[in-house]
């Protein structure tokens, strides 16, 4: 089965089928309905907090360094850090305690200790957690320090006890009313802070942090980054920046499938954008291709939707045009008369007049008297009384 599952996974992103399941279920938090989406993710942070951060991690932010060896190892590492805490908690139990959620707490930040097992890291990624040496050293930032915390908490206690309080710039837990600063191992209580959410708000934190600026990152596609902003919608307080990053991410989703020529999915996400964000510029994008693609009729179709009257007269243009050269003049005069373009009128007009002339020279007479009676309407048309009363003798 192992040899099966190394051949299988050779040329996918992931390494195995357990991490391919767990990269599912993060995208499913982003697909579901609210209480569904908290519910996954309260799942997710209770079965493996630090595993789905590295997931979020390789999903979201991509950085190089997460290859698929080094995730193997990373993971692996999750385990090494269980084992560690919770030989430290055998070898200093928690005794006839009142609170043992709070005392299990006080216990994570006495096994941390800044500047023994824990060295604090502006902007540091998970990365910086899992990459253990022997020793079991931790390096991070506050959201890492906090993730670690979470992940350790999570092993004998209900992460549901644990809520996020998020402060400008900073996030720090809170339990009951306390204020645990895990960056540096204090219980206290913060009065100025900006939200005070659930805890699995941290996935949504996790993505919307700035990434590690010691880590090199590739760009995430534009599918993937789409569904890390749907996923913070759905899980994040800061409703003006996910739903700013939504529209990001429908533009990027947009112009992404328009690089493709799959102009008809592109056209859904950039009706989401809004008219003026970007799904006016689309329309006449999308025009001018159809056209060169001799889609005219669907052409004037989508150029009605803009309401931008030179790209619905391009589209007229070109449709008439293209209906005139094929000799469908009856079908040109009519496009042409609703295009309210009188060039446009008299350009087919013209050239159907012409079409008819030659005609004339048959030997029936009702067929050559039909032809005229054509071609005297094309006279008023084109406005040339003269031609018209000339006409008008013949028949």
């Amino acid at each position: 089965m192992k040899l099966i599952e190394s051949i299988f996974f050779i040329f996918s992103k992931y390494i195995n089928f357990e991490e391919r399941k767990l990269a599912k279920r993060i995208f499913k938090v982003g697909r579901k309905i609210d209480f569904l989406s908290k519910k996954l993710a309260y799942d997710l942070i209770s079965e493996n907090h630090l595993g789905l951060c590295l997931e979020v991690e390789f999903l979201f932010k991509n950085y190089d360094v997460l290859t698929k060896s080094k995730r193997k190892e990373l993971f692996n590492n999750i385990q090494r850090i269980e084992n560690d805490f919770l030989k430290f908690l055998e070898q200093n139990p928690i005794e006839n305690s009142e609170d043992y959620e709070l005392d299990y707490l006080k216990s994570i930040a006495r096994y941390l200790e800044l500047n023994k097992n824990l060295f604090y890291k502006e902007s540091s990624s998970i990365y910086g957690i899992l990459n253990i040496d022997k020793n079991i050293k931790y390096t991070g930032d506050c959201n890492q320090i906090v993730n670690l915390y979470i992940h350790l908490f999570s092993l004998e206690n209900d992460v549901r006890s644990l809520r996020i309080k998020q402060l400008k710039d900073h996030v720090c837990l809170n339990y009951k009313d306390i204020d645990i600063e895990t960056t540096n191992s204090s219980f206290t209580k913060y009065d100025d802070y900006l939200y005070v959410s659930e805890v699995w708000e941290m996935i949504a934190i996790n993505i919307l942090d700035v990434n590690d600026y010691d880590l090199i990152s590739s760009e995430v596609s534009a599918n993937d980054f789409l569904m890390a902003c749907k996923i913070c919608k759905k899980l994040s307080s800061h409703n003006k920046t996910t739903e700013h990053n939504l529209i990001v991410a429908y533009q990027k989703m947009g112009r992404h499938l328009e690089k493709i020529k799959q102009y008809k999915s592109a056209l859904k996400f950039w009706k989401l954008v809004g008219f003026e964000k970007g799904y006016h510029e689309f329309l006449i994008r999308y025009v001018k291709h159809l056209v060169e693609q001799k889609k005219f009729s669907y052409a004037l179709k989508m150029s009605k939707k803009s309401k931008n009257n030179d790209l619905i007269l391009f589209a007229y243009n070109h449709f008439v045009n293209n209906l005139t050269i094929s000799k469908k003049f009856e079908k040109a005069l009519k496009f042409a008369k609703k295009s309210k373009d009188q060039d446009l009128i008299k350009f087919v007009a013209s050239n159907y007049y012409n079409f008819l002339y030659p005609q004339t020279k048959t030997d029936s007479d009702s067929k050559r008297r039909n032809i005229l009676k054509k071609m005297y309407k094309l006279a008023i048309i084109l406005d040339d009384q003269k031609l018209a009363r000339s006409i008008k003798n013949m028949i």
